[in-house]
């Protein structure tokens, strides 16, 4: 009885509906922060098509060809950048008979060539630094509000078929078959990954292939 009584205390029951009070405004604070974290994150949207400026037509007079180079559009319709972002090929199936190491790093259309972004040689002694290869910057900051950047897939060329992805490793096949599926995968600092599938179709004419969605999580532009 007396304890009953105890809790009915005012005192009591001032200090139990403080720390409720504490707790609750805790939680809401937290949820908030969670809440508004998730409605600005970043929002990928990824874009595919065969037409420029998807598909560049670049010519070579000295070589006498004419090469395509096939480029994804990826958008960010977030609220925040984002950021240090990755765009890799996880596989391609059929499996090229060459040897083909997977996963590998695209390059970034409007990536220069960077000699602070280079191919090291860690197991070779005494390199000069200076004569290392320069390779294009894999990762890229997209801004918000329908921020987008190109990034570069694949080209082929005039003088067969040959399917030159673009990347510091120049992961390139001949295309033995009529079609080729791809997966991708865009990363980033700030994003949860996101994979997508496009077909690669061989033509028997210019622009000699076109490609198409197989999956894509997101609508495309």
């Amino acid at each position: 009885m007396m304890y009953w009584q105890s809790l009915q205390d005012p005192a009591w029951i001032t200090a139990i509906s403080t720390i409720l009070a504490v707790i609750t405004s805790l939680a809401i604070a937290l949820f908030r922060d969670n809440y508004i974290a998730w409605k600005n994150r970043p929002i990928i949207r990824l874009g595919l098509k065969n037409k420029e400026p998807h598909v560049l037509t670049l010519y070579s007079a000295s070589e006498a060809t004419i090469t395509y180079l096939f480029r994804i559009k990826v958008i960010n319709d977030g609220k925040t950048i984002a950021k240090n972002c990755k765009v890799k090929i996880l596989s391609v199936s059929p499996a090229p008979e060459e040897r083909y190491f997977e996963p590998d790093i695209l390059k970034w259309s409007s990536a220069p060539r960077e000699m602070q972004h280079r191919i090291d040689i860690p197991h070779i002694e005494r390199v000069d630094i200076s004569q290392l290869i320069p390779i294009h910057k894999e990762n890229k900051d997209i801004s918000p509000y329908s921020g987008s950047e190109f990034c570069d897939l694949f080209s082929i060329t005039s003088r067969g078929n040959m399917i030159s992805f673009i990347s510091s490793g120049k992961r390139e096949f001949l295309a033995r078959e009529k079609d080729y599926m791809v997966t991708i995968e865009i990363c980033g600092d700030n994003l949860e990954p996101k994979r997508a599938s496009f077909r690669i179709s061989l033509l028997p004419d210019f622009p000699l292939a076109k490609v198409d969605w197989v999956y894509n999580p997101s609508n495309s532009d």
